[in-house]
């Protein structure tokens, strides 16, 4: 077997791990003690959220290096026969009928009136016991699993991002950073959004650094991502064959969910061209910052010299 014909391992490429260096240029004082941000309480802010951003997007990484390992461990149970694909096979008669695949299709209606029936939830020690069994309303545990853990990772890494936004926030100035929005009476800490990231770089000026995070803020992935989250909180998600292999016969048509490695590829996606290339812009933004503010960037070692300008892939 070539080079050629080994399975590419995502842990150490997609989803190698992400660069801090330099994230914490305002954390370090210089060595007479001062402080980059003088200000006790935006400086508390400004830590939290960057190690926030750390905590999640470490559970991002572990969440799809999970979802990559059980759909793995499912393929090749499948080539070993022991297990069997979550595919709707289709009775004899539809093809005597001329019916296709689509014929499968369940109306939404329908489905409610069936959720309770089938085969229960298994007990949680099944996954030690039976990791590929078959599931209720045509789920497999192990895709199941791998599904929910690729849709946690994707609300983690826009959550990250919007940490990252109000690190920057606070490493302005009071004086100098816009105004929060408030909702109720409550400030609204800043969202990675084009907005807020243009209202950034208009303080922080246009910086190769900036440009690189407003490129990341309006790109097509960047935005589809969001709206995956967005319309998963409030709306309704976007189906894999890991929530269910189940298709919709909807008034706009047979709705097909998506291959469950179609699902990993965009969690794996938004990991290594958004969220990757974005934090160690956010990290230059700060090493810049803190020469700004007339602190030697030597005192953080080489990590200054490592963050330049093109970083966008």
């Amino acid at each position: 077997m070539s080079d050629d014909d080994q399975p590419v391992d995502w842990w150490v490429t997609l989803l190698r791990p992400v660069d801090f260096k330099g994230i914490w240029a305002l954390v370090m004082d210089d060595p007479f003690g001062k402080e980059p941000i003088e200000d006790p309480v935006r400086r508390e802010q400004h830590c939290m959220a960057l190690y926030e951003m750390h905590e999640l997007i470490q559970e991002a990484r572990f969440e799809l290096g999970l979802a990559t390992r059980l759909q793995y461990l499912h393929r090749t149970a499948i080539a070993d026969g022991t297990a069997t694909p979550n595919n709707q096979g289709a009775p004899a008669i539809f093809a005597e009928l001329g019916l296709g695949a689509e014929a499968l299709a369940i109306p939404p209606a329908v489905m409610l009136l069936l959720a309770d029936e089938g085969a229960q939830v298994p007990r949680p020690a099944a996954v030690w016991d039976n990791l590929h069994q078959h599931m209720s309303h045509h789920r497999v545990l192990s895709l199941w699993l791998s599904a929910q853990m690729i849709d946690s990772s994707v609300v983690r890494m826009f959550a990250a991002l919007d940490r990252l936004a109000t690190a920057l926030h606070f490493a302005l100035g009071a004086d100098d950073c816009p105004k929060l929005r408030e909702d109720r009476g409550v400030p609204m800490l800043p969202t990675f959004d084009t907005r807020e990231v243009d209202r950034l770089a208009f303080r922080f000026g246009e910086t190769p650094q900036m440009k690189d995070l407003r490129v990341i803020a309006r790109d097509e992935l960047t935005s589809f991502g969001r709206g995956v989250r967005d319309v998963f909180v409030h709306r309704g998600r976007m189906r894999s064959a890991g929530h269910s292999a189940t298709a919709w016969a909807t008034l706009s048509g047979i709705q097909q969910p998506l291959h469950e490695y179609e699902h990993l590829a965009l969690g794996t996606a938004l990991f290594d061209r958004m969220l990757r290339p974005a934090v160690r812009a956010g990290a230059a933004v700060l090493i810049r910052r803190r020469t700004d503010l007339g602190f030697d960037p030597a005192d953080l070692g080489p990590t200054a010299e490592d963050h330049t300008s093109g970083i966008v892939p």
